[in-house]
Parts: structure tokens; sequence; C-alpha cells
């Protein structure tokens, strides 16, 4: 009588972890979807304290995953229909975790390049102007003072 207390513990132990891990998923994935929102608003220095929630939920997923499996190889898995949908959560939460990576990759590659298109601005507004004399030879300019032709000093940011 005591083994099959046991398993009826056990097999509710599960379906309590079961419903748990479910909340940490829809959590972490409301997260996920927080921070393609601040992206979106071109914020990210609101990224930072959803990063570090997400990194301790994930953390938290997958040592409680890890607990899950290791009582899996019983023959009583626990409820089936919350096994799929924490299979289905588990599935849309890796699909939304690859649009956000997508969209990270795209956002990197933009500010790279507006980085890159800055910088070179800058190189030709900073480098002196080469052009012909008066003796057909080639040689700098100096810029006319009255046109402002200084070289400019700019700062970007290159937080994504």
């Amino acid at each position: 009588m005591n083994t099959r207390a046991d398993a009826l513990a056990a097999a509710r132990e599960r379906e309590r972890a079961l419903v748990d891990l479910l909340a940490l998923v829809e959590r972490i994935r409301q997260l996920m979807s927080e921070e393609m929102e601040v992206l979106d608003r071109q914020r990210p220095r609101e990224l930072e304290r959803l990063v570090q929630q997400k990194n301790e939920l994930l953390a938290a997923y997958r040592s409680r995953l890890a607990l899950l499996r290791a009582g899996m190889d019983m023959p009583d898995r626990g409820n089936p229909a919350l096994l799929a949908e924490l299979k289905a959560a588990a599935g849309a939460l890796a699909e939304l975790a690859e649009r956000e990576q997508g969209k990270l990759a795209r956002l990197r590659a933009i500010n790279e390049g507006i980085v890159k298109a800055v910088g070179e601005q800058l190189a030709r507004r900073s480098a002196p102007v080469q052009g012909y004399g008066k003796d057909g030879v080639m040689r700098t300019i100096t810029p006319n003072p009255r046109l402002n032709s200084r070289p400019a000093s700019v700062v970007v940011n290159q937080a994504v």
C-alpha cells in the first residue's frame, strides 16, 4: 500500500513540476516579447533589466527541466496533456527566440553600418584636402576659414 501512495505522491509532484515549468515558460515568453517591443521602440538601455530577469528565469527553467527529465524514466511520466502543452509551449518559445535573434542580428548590422558610415564621413572630412597648385603639382590645400571646414567630432552610441 505504501508503494502505491508513494507512486501517487510522485505523480502529483511531477504534475506540479510540469505546471511550474509551464508558468516559467510563459513568463520567459512574456519577457522576450517585452524585449522585442523595447527594441522596436529603439530603447536599448531598457533591455538591461529585462535581460537580467530573462537569464535568471532561463537558469531556473534549465534546472527544473533537468530535474523533471531525471524523473521521466519512470513508467508514469505524468499527465500526457500537460506534457503535450509543455512541448508546445517550449516549441513556441524556441520560435520566439529565433525571431528575436534575427531581429537582433538585423539591428546589429544596421548599427554597424551606421557606425561605419559615420566613421567614413569623419575620415573624409578630417582628411587633408588635396589639389593642384599653381605650378601643377599635387599638394595639400589650406581650407578657406570663412567656409568653416574644420573637422567635427561625433560620438556614436554602439549599444545594441
